[in-house]
Parts: structure tokens; C-alpha cells; sequence
């Protein structure tokens, strides 16, 4: 994305005995970064070690390459057993990992704590005592210290269902131990806790692992019906999980064994959805897209999948993004569709849209943070106004916004008696609407942004509403 640059001004005045200069200062619009993840997991170091060598930071940690976390966080916990070829313990490894090998950027990584602190056993007390550590975490404080992360990943959240050990040359069946009940209340108590973190930080976008049961997949997703669609908006699950080229060696005392890793999707896709971003926009779909050191999604029977009863992909009802595989096309990220369903706007039913508009929000909240030291009157609002349609404009231009002529793509309304009342100026508020056509020409989502003048603090916050 282009950057706008007013650049300095200098004006010179003289006059008998009086000489002065008066500097504009320039303003500088910088888009948001969209594409910094922050993942979580277990990891071999542990944050609460006393040992130095052994201990890894509580707070997010800026990674650059799979060698940071591995410094950081540790390698592989080689257990010597030959019966955990998918190795769910080390999934938030294996994801960071496959997250890099698909041409992800640089990310945050934060332990959940160690492998060692993982309950023994594969029962429901086991698999609940990973849930409730996953829903005990101040998500909000984590990302408070990775202000600019706008991907989020819990890809441990595999060790929630049964089973949690099996043969990756099964792909696509279960075994003996049939998945509880209880499971469906698990997965939604992570999916829920981690979807409410974007009603604090609206730029989150939440990348969600699921079961491998897909019956298990559809009552989970039944059950996101009742909670708010703002925060559905902003979640997307992808399913199913991965054969990939990586391996483990074992040596049960006879002979060695290797073992094919199973990983979670979501490193991969968040990877993916960095790469649309930055070759072609955030508005371009994140779905069609390659992934890279996949064998095959970890499913074979498809037709049952998407023939089933009721289907687990369903345009009419909350649905996955499915992974598939394709003759000469090799496996690829089939869909972009978001947790909202009708009857809520279709506007918010796809990745691409919501987070492009949240991405405005945030650049157009940042471009209006130095009014926080100016007076809310006439020349503040041509100055902010000016500041935001340069900068839609530049986005309309780059095609992130729909309409063959500025008018049917944008409008900016920024003033008394277009966007404030006189209450609004006296009360120090300065209010700034956009109305943006996010899918088609001259359909509007309204954006309305707020900020608090003559304030010690910026306080922004903002409404959407479709017009036409």
C-alpha cells in the first residue's frame, strides 16, 4: 500500500521591523500491518523454571525465523514412543514451523508453559485440564503486549477430543475411544474464549483449529449460533488437519521407527493468509492457495464429508473452511468463509471483508490520533478529512474497494451538520464517516470512528451500519 506525504510546508512573512517563518508539520499516513500473527502452546522451556537454561519468557516473543523459536522456546520433546506419530504435544512446535515453511513473516510466540505441565493420560479430566488452561489466559493482557498482532492461533487446542494418540496411515478414521460428549462443551468453551478477545481488540482476527470428528466439527458449530455475531465475524475454522513431509524417529530399544507428523492447519493457512496480503491485498480472498509440505489433508472420505447429513459445509448455516486435495493441483485452502450465517448481513460472511474493513478502522484510527492535540473546529476536520480520502483514495486506486468512480466507492463525511452535532463539538468529539463499498459499487458499510479532543488520552471507538 502507498503511503500519502503532505510533506512540509514553509511560509515566510516580512514586515518593517517583523520577520518570521512558520513550518507546517508533515503528516505521514502509514497503513496498518496486517499480517503478524501471535501463536500459544506448550514448549519444551518453561516460563516458570528456575533453571536458567530451561526457562522462556511469559510475555510474547517477536520471532523472525523457526531457529528464534527454538532458542527461545526449545525443540521437539522426543519421548521415545513409538505410538505418538501425530505428537499433539508438540503441536504449537510443529505449527510454527509449518507457519514459516509456507513463507510466513515474522510473528509472536508465548508458552502456555511446558510440556511437563501437560496432564498425563488421554481422559476427560486430562483433556478438560488443557481447557481450562487455555481459558484461564488474559488473552487480553498477551495481546496488550503485541499491539500490532492481528492473527491469532491456539493450534494445542487439538488436545481437547479424543482421540489424542493415533496411526497417521489411519487418516480420516478414529479409534477404539469414541469421542464424548463433553467434547463438543470443550472445544466451544476455547473457541468462545478466544473469539471474545477481538470485543477488547478489534484488529484480531481468530484462526480456528477443530476437531477430527466431523460430526464433533458440526455440533460445535451449532453451538456458536447464540453467541454475538461482531465476534463470529471475526473467526474463521479450518479443517481438517495435515500429512506433512515432517518425521520422527523413535528407538523402542529394537529397532528404530518413523513416524509421519500430523499438524494442525492453522499455522499454514495464517501463513497463507500473510501471503495474499502482501502480494495482492487484504481485500484479495485467502482461499485457493498451495499450501506447502503437505502429503494430504488427514481425510480421506470426502464424499461422506460433503454429502453428509447435516453437511458440514452449508452456505446457509455457521461452516469450515475445508483443506482439499486435488489431482494435479496438489492441496489447497478451499474457502474464506467467516462464523456468521444468515440471517445476519451476507456483508460479514467472508474473510476478505471483514478483516479489510477492519484494517480501514485501524489506519483510519491511526491517522486521526494526532487530533487529540488539536482544537475539534473547522480547520482540524478539513485537515483529518483531506488525511482519510487520500488515503481511501489510494486504496480505491489499488482495488481494494469496489466502484468505477471515487463517488461509488467512498464518501467521507467529517464536520458540523455532516457527521457531528453541536453537542458532539462542545462535548470535545470529533466524529469521522466513512462510507465504504466493500463488495459492490455504490452499497455502503457505514464506518463511524470517534476521537476524543483535547484529551490526555486518544479514546477511539467505532460503529458499522450498511446504507445504500
Amino acid at each position: 500500500m502507498s503511503f500519502t506525504n503532505f510533506g512540509v510546508r514553509t511560509v515566510h512573512h516580512e514586515q518593517p521591523g517583523v520577520s518570521f517563518n512558520f513550518q507546517e508539520e508533515a503528516r505521514t499516513t502509514t497503513p496498518a500491518d496486517t499480517t503478524v500473527p501471535l501463536f500459544a502452546g506448550y514448549t519444551k522451556k518453561d516460563p516458570e523454571s528456575q533453571d536458567p537454561e530451561f526457562k522462556c519468557p511469559k510475555s510474547p516473543v517477536l520471532l523472525n525465523t523457526f531457529e528464534d523459536f527454538t532458542q527461545v522456546f526449545g525443540g521437539f520433546p522426543l519421548s521415545g514412543n513409538p505410538l505418538v506419530p501425530l505428537t499433539q504435544e508438540a503441536a504449537f512446535y510443529y505449527t510454527v514451523r509449518h507457519y514459516f515453511d509456507n513463507g510466513g513473516s515474522a510473528c509472536y510466540g508465548v508458552s502456555l508453559g511446558s510440556y511437563t505441565d501437560l496432564p498425563e493420560g488421554d481422559d476427560y479430566y486430562a483433556r478438560q485440564e488443557i481447557a481450562d488452561c487455555i481459558t484461564r489466559i488474559d488473552w487480553n493482557h498477551l495481546l496488550e503486549q503485541a499491539l500490532d498482532a492481528t492473527l491469532l492461533a491456539v493450534p494445542d487446542m487439538v488436545m481437547l477430543s479424543a482421540p489424542r494418540y493415533y496411526q497417521a496411515s489411519d487418516s480420516g478414521r478414529l479409534s477404539n475411544q469414541e469421542e464424548q460428549s463433553e467434547d463438543v462443551d470443550r472445544w466451544m468453551s476455547v473457541w468462545q474464549k478466544l473469539l471474545s478477545t477481538t470485543q477488547s481488540h478489534r484488529q484480531v482476527f481468530v484462526v480456528l483449529d477443530a476437531p477430527d470428528n466431523p460430526k464433533l466439527v458440526r455440533q460445535c458449530l451449532n453451538g456458536l449460533a447464540s453467541m454475538d455475531e461482531a465476534q463470529r465475524a471475526r473467526g474463521a475454522v479450518y479443517w481438517p488437519r495435515l500429512q506433512t513431509n515432517y518425521y520422527v524417529d523413535y528407538d523402542d530399544g529394537h529397532q528404530g521407527i518413523r513416524r509421519q507428523i500430523v499438524v494442525p492447519p492453522s499455522g499454514a493457512v495464517v501463513a497463507a493468509i500473510g501471503k495474499i496480503d502482501r502480494d495482492r491485498g487484504i481485500w484479495k480472498a485467502p482461499a485457493n492457495i498451495e499450501l506447502t509440505q503437505v502429503i494430504r489433508p488427514n481425510y480421506r472420505n470426502w464424499r461422506d464429508v460433503l454429502l453428509s447429513e447435516p453437511p458440514l459445509f452449508d452456505e446457509n448455516k455457521i461452516s469450515i473452511n475445508l483443506i482439499r486435495s486435488f489431482v494435479g493441483r496438489r492441496v489447497r485452502v478451499w474457502g474464506c468463509r467467516t462464523l456468521v450465517a444468515p440471517p445476519f448481513p451476507d456483508r460479514w460472511r467472508y474473510v476478505q471483508v471483514r478483516r479489510t474493513l477492519t484494517y480501514i478502522e485501524t489506519t483510519l484510527t491511526n491517522i486521526g490520533r494526532y487530533t487529540m492535540f488539536e482544537p475539534n473546529t473547522p480547520i482540524t476536520w478539513t485537515t483529518l478529512k483531506s488525511l482519510a480520502r487520500a488515503w481511501l483514495r489510494d486504496l480505491w486506486l489499488a482495488g481494494g474497494l469496489a466502484g468505477a468512480q471515487e463517488s461509488d466507492a467512498f464518501q467521507v463525511l467529517l464536520g458540523l451538520g455532516e457527521s457531528m452535532t453541536t453537542e458532539d463539538i462542545r462535548s470535545g468529539r470529533l466524529i469521522l464517516i466513512a462510507k465504504l463499498a466493500m463488495q459492490y459499487p455504490a452499497e455502503f458499510i457505514e464506518l463511524r470512528v470517534l476521537f476524543q479532543t483535547s484529551s490526555d488520552a486518544v479514546l477511539t471507538e467505532s460503529t458499522e451500519k450498511a446504507t445504500s
